[in-house]
């Protein structure tokens, strides 16, 4: 691993931390269209190859913080978010909502 390039903090898009990639890591996402916003103040660019077509040189910038869309990077392969609906939507009556919040207002 090229640990001249710093590990980058994921998070997701609620900012909550989850894990250090490698710079590696960090491009795919940026790639991928991934990154839902970045944070920090250093930043760093990959070089890529050049386009046959107009020989433009392809260059990925890489933030030090970025937080990642889709489902938590945390989450293990094939897990999905629990859904806690899906026995259906619990009742909400008036008496159950109070009872909620008679604990709360007392304190």
């Amino acid at each position: 691993m090229n640990r001249s390039l710093p590990l980058i903090l994921t998070l997701d898009q609620h900012g909550v931390p989850h894990r250090w990639v490698t710079w590696q890591q960090a491009v795919w996402y940026y790639a991928k269209e991934r990154v839902a916003w970045e944070l920090g103040r250093q930043a760093f660019t990959i070089y890529g190859g050049r386009s046959h077509r107009t020989g433009e040189r392809s260059k990925i910038t890489a933030n030090s913080i970025i937080a990642i869309r889709g489902y938590s990077a945390s989450m293990p392969t094939g897990s999905r978010p629990m859904r806690w609906w899906a026995g259906g939507f619990p009742t909400s009556t008036s008496s159950a909502l109070t009872a909620r919040a008679v604990p709360a207002a007392r304190w």
